[in-house]
């Protein structure tokens, strides 16, 4: 089976770099999980920075962009139209919980980097992200 990935990555101000780090590490642990992974990277802060696929192979985009305010709902908003099998969306945690109508239909995990906070208990599975 092939699997279709969204990864959404919070680029807001609050983000440090280390986290960034972290979930740059992390998005290259899931691209090495399977031959047949198509990865979308979702760069997104108060809108959405940038847009890339990526499958086990292809270069990983280091610069990212954004630094302004957070929200999660354009990023699950273009998570959305790309239909999914899973969404991760990494982040501190810091903005109000996504809209109902803009929650993705497919299984939805929150990573939260070290030092962030549960942003949506109501939705998803959340996983707490620890610096090593």
């Amino acid at each position: 089976p092939a699997f279709n990935v969204a990864f959404c990555i919070d680029t807001s101000g609050s983000m440090g770099s280390r986290q960034l780090e972290i979930a740059l590490s992390e998005l290259q642990h899931l691209q090495k999980a399977d031959d047949d992974i198509t990865i979308h990277v979702i760069e997104c802060d108060a809108e959405v920075g940038r847009q890339y696929t990526i499958g086990p192979t292809d270069k990983i985009e280091y610069e990212l962009t954004g630094r302004g305010g957070p929200t999660f709902d354009p990023a699950l908003i273009k998570a959305q139209e790309l239909k999914p099998d899973i969404c991760f969306y990494y982040t501190d945690g810091y903005a109000p919980a996504p809209q109902r109508h803009n929650r993705v239909s497919c299984p939805m995990v929150w990573l939260i980097a070290p030092g962030g906070q549960v942003c949506d208990e109501a939705w998803g599975f959340t996983l707490e992200m620890v610096d090593q």
